[in-house]
């Protein structure tokens, strides 16, 4: 799921949308330094880490956002087990991320 989730991001952004994931309860626990997952695509595993991959997402303009509560919850130290460009946040701000991309949809 997670892969899928990202090649979309990519594509998306690549025709010059903007792209925002929110991580929470337990993917909020997956993409975490070093973390070695398959992908689900090929029999091998990824010559990427999940890390690497949310990183040319955030690279290229993607905003990615985990659950404060979950990070907390779980123990994660946000300065050491996350990389550069990963925004804590908690369920009312994607609230209100949900509210003002429906307001700039219609």
């Amino acid at each position: 799921m997670w892969l899928a989730t990202y090649e979309l991001g990519r594509v998306v952004l690549d025709a010059g949308y903007s792209v925002s994931n929110f991580h929470y309860l337990d993917g909020a626990s997956v993409p975490v330094e070093e973390q070695h997952l398959l992908d689900y695509y090929d029999t091998e595993p990824s010559d990427k880490l999940l890390t690497e991959k949310i990183q040319e997402r955030i690279d290229d303009g993607a905003t990615v956002i985990y659950c404060g509560l979950r990070v907390s919850a779980g123990g994660i130290n946000d300065k050491h087990d996350y990389f550069d460009g990963v925004e804590i946040e908690l369920l009312p701000d994607l609230a209100a991320m949900l509210k003002q991309d429906r307001m700039m949809s219609t």
